[in-house]
């Protein structure tokens, strides 16, 4: 019998240290909407215009992509390319999270920018996924260097809106296939960041080919211990709501972006699967109606 085990590519560190300097106005809503259920079921899914308006990519001028910007990584044992140039767009609207929950439970995860005041990353970045506990401290930076230098650093209020809390029937907490599926979170920030660090388009189509393939190359970007890496990736749709591919993640990129080559983001990064002897990385899809629940929740103002 076929069994699939999942794994988060989560948390880069647990521990129940404080945090000093992060905000502490940090709020939660649950967005597991009706709607979003019906679809899972089966249900119809209203055409999504592409673009959505006020998803398309945003580039600072200051922060303009070098030639290189978007050179293919090598896909193996780890040896995807390491990022130097964190502050270069699009690395600088990608965002290394410091998380703190009520529970006590510390973390670290990758988010990146779809708006002026707007950040996308996984819910088990902003759930405790032991605990159920939202977070009560919350530290963004942007184009962070490993000398604890950063374009942007975050520390002020925000609002976000998660997609699952992780609870089973039992009252406990855990990651499971199930829950992966809505392991999505936005937040709306207090202060137009994405001025700064400019940001992704989002887009709920991919262009499939054989066996629900991706017939162009996607990447894969994200923090891990405050290191950016970047993998290339050919993606596949195994699930209404997921993709798949085989590009190199690890601890920490949760969150990430999976983005195409003109800078539109297609999925969140969130965990790691194996179906018998399978291995395999998961993204959650920027489906129609999950932009639309963004758009109703003000993220693209």
């Amino acid at each position: 019998m076929k069994r699939i085990l999942i794994l988060l590519l989560l948390l880069g560190l647990i521990t129940t240290h404080a945090e000093t300097g992060a905000n502490d106005g940090a709020r939660a809503v649950n967005a597991l909407g009706q709607s979003l259920q019906q679809y899972y079921e089966g249900q119809a899914q209203a055409a999504s215009p592409l673009p959505v308006p006020g998803s398309a990519p945003y580039i600072p001028e200051s922060l303009s992509p070098s030639g290189g910007a978007l050179s293919s990584a090598v896909i193996g044992l780890d040896e995807r390319e390491t990022i130097s140039q964190t502050a270069v767009y699009p690395y600088s609207a990608i965002g290394y999270m410091s998380c703190h929950a009520d529970c006590g439970c510390h973390w670290t995860g990758s988010c990146f920018m779809v708006g002026a005041k707007c950040a996308v990353t996984a819910a088990h970045c902003m759930v405790c996924t032991t605990h159920g506990n939202t977070l009560d401290r919350l530290e963004i930076f942007f184009g962070f260097q490993p000398s604890g230098k950063s374009l942007c650093h975050y520390t002020k209020g925000t609002v976000y809106w998660y997609g699952t809390d992780f609870m089973q029937q039992d009252g406990s907490y855990q990651y499971t296939w199930e829950n992966s599926l809505w392991d999505y979170a936005y937040i709306r920030l207090e202060e137009d960041v994405g001025s700064r660090t400019g940001w992704f388009g989002i887009s709920s189509q991919v262009a499939s080919g054989v066996s629900n393939k991706s017939e162009q190359s996607y990447w894969v970007t994200g923090y891990r211990d405050g290191i950016m890496k970047s993998a290339r990736a050919q993606l596949e749709l195994y699930d209404p709501l997921m993709f798949r591919y085989d590009a190199d993640t690890e601890p920490g990129n949760s969150g990430c972006p999976v983005y195409s080559s003109d800078y539109y983001a297609v999925g969140i990064n969130v965990s790691t699967a194996s179906w018998d002897e399978d291995v395999f990385n998961c993204a959650r899809r920027f489906t129609g109606d999950l932009i639309r629940e963004m758009e109703a929740d003000g993220m693209f103002l």
